[in-house]
C-alpha cells in the first residue's frame, strides 16, 4: 500500500516508516532515543542519548534527521554534525552499532557536556 502511494502521489515523507522511541534509563534521568526503520531501506537509523533535554523536541529533531537521510542518502559522513536543539547548537555523528535490537547500523548522536 505504501509504495502503492509513493508511486502514485510521488509521496516524498517517511511517515509510516520510520519509528521513534523513547527508553528512560534512569541512572541521573538519562534517557535514550532512537529511530527504527530507515535500516531496512539500507540507510543508517539514529539513536541518541541525553539527560536534560524536552522529549518533544529531540524526538522532533531525529525524525527531521531521518526525513533528511531519507530524501538524500546517506550522506552525513562519519563526524558530521548536524544542528542541535539549542541556537547554534552542532551535535556529532558517529557510524557505529545499535544500542538496542534490531541490529542495525546508526548514527550516535553526540552531545556536548553541557548540552546534554
Amino acid at each position: 500500500m505504501y509504495i502503492k502511494q509513493i508511486d502514485q502521489d510521488g509521496f516524498t515523507s517517511p511517515f509510516g516508516l520510520i519509528n521513534v522511541r523513547f527508553f528512560s534509563i534512569n541512572e541521573d534521568n538519562t534517557s535514550f532515543m532512537d529511530t527504527v526503520g530507515l535500516h531496512t531501506l539500507g540507510l543508517p537509523d539514529f539513536q541518541i542519548r541525553y539527560n536534560k533535554l524536552n522529549p518533544t523536541e529531540v524526538a522532533g529533531s531525529l525524525y527531521a534527521y531521518a526525513e533528511y537521510i531519507y530524501k538524500n542518502g546517506s550522506v552525513i559522513l562519519n563526524g558530521n554534525t548536524v544542528e542541535g536543539i539549542q541556537a547554534d547548537s552542532k551535535w556529532e555523528c558517529v557510524y557505529q552499532g545499535a544500542s538496542l535490537e534490531p541490529k542495525r547500523n546508526v548514527l550516535q548522536i553526540n552531545i556536548h557536556k553541557d548540552q546534554k
